[in-house]
């Protein structure tokens, strides 16, 4: 079974979120770019197992990435938030 990083239900709205963190010298691209289709697939397929046994079949569901881009120091250089 995979994991969801974030699940949050706000106004009859449940958001999903994967959350991705990045050296800001990596050069195999950015965050942005670690969401793939198959990412995206297996994330659609865990919230539906995570909602067998829930009733919120009336939540509007909605995937979301965090992208987090820190440098060699350790610290958040830059926040992301994209609908996915």
């Amino acid at each position: 079974m995979r994991e969801l990083d974030l699940i949050f239900a706000k106004d009859l709205c449940m958001y999903v979120v994967e959350v991705k963190s990045r050296h800001e010298a990596d050069q195999y691209g950015g965050t942005a770019e670690s969401i793939t289709k198959q990412k995206l697939r297996r994330m659609k397929l865990a919230t539906r197992v995570f909602l067998l046994d829930r009733t919120w079949e009336r939540y509007d569901v909605r995937f979301v990435a965090g992208f987090v881009t820190h440098g060699s120091d350790g610290l958040i250089r830059k926040i992301e938030i994209h609908a996915i």
